[in-house]
């Protein structure tokens, strides 16, 4: 297998002197591909060995091979799609899983430990089944204590790991207080990201991939707490239905992007929908995959977009864990901000934040506890001795206050 794919290392050397400029590619992310597809084909050709070992005919040695290959690469993916399954957690088990991780310039300890035991399992069962064929029943006891060591190998490598970036860039490499995040969430969290379909413009393509990537990055500190899939809401659902499904969507927050796209019959409009749901707890928070920027042009809204998605799905996971959007109040009553003078601030914290107005006067100092961040938008008549009192005590025990105090009475 490894001299097998040595000729293709003559593509690399081609792309090298055709890039432009001359070497413009990530050695690295090359190299975890190669290691990728050698542990691949190193699993492959341990399947082939026990299938030679349990048949005498090449051919129907050649149909197992084929057929455990193709359920180890994507039959638990499968399997993990029905219902009365996908509680079970069988991903991990099959291939596809760990093999996108390392191709893509990843190596982790534990996709590396996977390849290498489901390499030695099958290893052990063909010499199992050789010494069966030979009738040597008694060197059995030793290949037991074998297997044991490998499973128990497989046991402790899921609990202590390392991760190897190989990219130029490290673009996979998650940050501190993201893995201090995943590292402590108290419960499990679900993702399910809409950005799913049929012929997706490349630009979208693009960011479905990130997206996918960084999830499986975060997922990898999660300790199995944290479980995404990518789903298209709109699929087999009549007009209707996909009109209720719209609403009921944008009620949670998430607003359906139209594309317009071009193609030979002219210019066709295609719903996208750019958004995902962090789930926890019964809590929702809608994550905004699509960072739109006014100045800036498609390509750099796209780079930004990919740029924060660490932050984006951190930023939502913990407050999910937390119990949910955190409250920011505005203060009302003192001739302060109207609500059409706050709407944008309102409007773009309302993503990741629970936004209202706060009566002082009225709110009782409990529900006022609950506001993790007071703003007093410039406010022209003063405060009563009862107002005060409630900010004083709001301060002292920890609250958040933003002043925004403006002493010019002037206004255009």
């Amino acid at each position: 297998v490894f001299f097998a794919w040595i000729p293709e290392l003559f593509y690399y050397y081609s792309v090298w002197v055709l890039g432009a400029p001359q070497g413009n590619m990530d050695t690295g992310a090359v190299i975890g591909f190669y290691i990728g597809l050698f542990l691949l084909g190193s699993c492959f050709a341990a399947i082939g060995l026990f299938a030679s070992s349990v048949s005498k005919n090449q051919i129907i040695a050649f149909t197992i091979a084929v057929f455990l290959s193709f359920f180890f690469y994507s039959g638990f993916d499968s399997l993990s799609t029905l219902l009365s399954l996908q509680n079970l957690g069988l991903q991990p088990l099959g291939i596809t899983e760990h093999y996108q991780s390392v191709s893509r310039g990843v190596l982790d300890t534990r996709d590396l430990d996977y390849f290498v035991c489901l390499s030695a399992v099958f290893i052990w069962f063909t010499l199992l089944a050789i010494k069966i064929q030979r009738q040597k029943a008694t060197a059995q006891k030793g290949m037991i204590g074998t297997l044991l060591v490998i499973i128990l190998v497989g046991i402790i490598s899921s609990f202590a790991f390392t991760r190897f970036d190989f990219t130029a860039e490290k673009r996979y490499t998650i940050s501190k207080v993201s893995r201090n995040i995943l590292d402590g969430l108290p419960k499990e969290v679900k993702v399910t990201v809409y950005l799913q379909g049929d012929n997706f413009p490349a630009a979208f393509k693009r960011l479905q991939s990130a997206t996918r990537d960084m999830l499986s990055d975060l997922q990898a500190y999660s300790h199995g707490r944290l479980q995404y899939s990518f789903l298209d809401p709109l699929k087999g659902l009549s007009n209707e239905q996909q009109q209720q499904t719209l609403q009921d969507m944008q009620d949670k927050g998430i607003e359906p992007t139209n594309l317009s796209e071009k193609t030979d019959d002219g210019l066709t409009q295609k719903l996208i929908i750019p958004y995902a749901m962090v789930s926890s707890g019964g809590k929702d928070i809608p994550v905004k995959l699509l960072q739109s920027h006014i100045g800036l042009s498609a390509d750099e809204q796209l780079n930004n977009s990919i740029q924060n998605l660490e932050y984006a799905f951190s930023s939502a996971i913990k407050k999910v864990a937390a119990g949910g959007k955190p409250e920011i109040g505005f203060t009302e009553g003192h001739h302060e901000l109207s609500d059409v003078q706050l709407n944008d601030a309102m409007k773009s914290l309302s993503d990741g934040y629970a936004v209202g107005r706060v009566d002082l006067k009225t709110i009782t100092f409990a529900e006022l506890e609950k506001v993790r961040l007071l703003v007093i938008p410039k406010p022209d008549k003063p405060f009563t001795e009862l107002e005060k009192f409630k900010l004083d005590q709001y301060i002292m025990r920890g609250g958040r206050v933003l002043w925004t105090i403006d002493q010019v009475s002037a206004e255009l």
